[in-house]
């Protein structure tokens, strides 16, 4: 085959250091906004971002070429100095992070549940919500080590 093709959905979940929630609503749609302009920019394609006071859910295809690891790290870097230029004091994001494969046939349906953060954490706290993306996944955590 002389050409590389690929579509790999992902869901991205990370949240703000200690779980501080600092992330004004008013600037919610500009945040997820820019968020989306650096994937785009890295080759990678946005299609539902959201989040909370105290975390985002980005759910994109990965670009082929660009490392899970980088994409992450311009996302959180470029939006974390966006976020310090509006004025949101010494901001910084978690360490970590947790990012999960999602099946083409599953990706309408993701898009709706990052979109709807709010509401959802209505009844559940962000702990609960990752805890629970990590065992339907079937990844091993520590909870010693899971949180920053």
């Amino acid at each position: 085959m002389p050409q590389s093709l690929a579509r790999v959905p992902v869901q991205l979940v990370f949240s703000t250091k200690n779980r501080v929630p600092v992330l004004d609503p008013s600037l919610d749609e500009r945040l997820y906004s820019y968020m989306a302009g650096i994937l785009k920019s890295e080759g990678h394609t946005p299609i539902a971002i959201g989040g909370d006071v105290d975390h985002v859910h980005a759910l994109f295809a990965l670009s082929r070429t660009q490392t899970i690891s980088k994409a992450v790290e311009i996302v959180k870097v470029g939006s974390g100095r966006w976020l310090q230029s509006m004025g949101v004091d010494d901001f910084h994001w978690q360490v970590g992070y947790g990012i999960f494969g999602v099946s083409e046939s599953d990706v309408a349906n993701t898009a709706k549940y990052v979109l709807n953060q709010k509401a959802h954490h209505m009844n559940l706290s962000f702990k609960d919500e990752f805890r629970k993306m990590l065992e339907d996944h079937g990844i091993p955590y520590d909870e010693r080590y899971l949180w920053d």
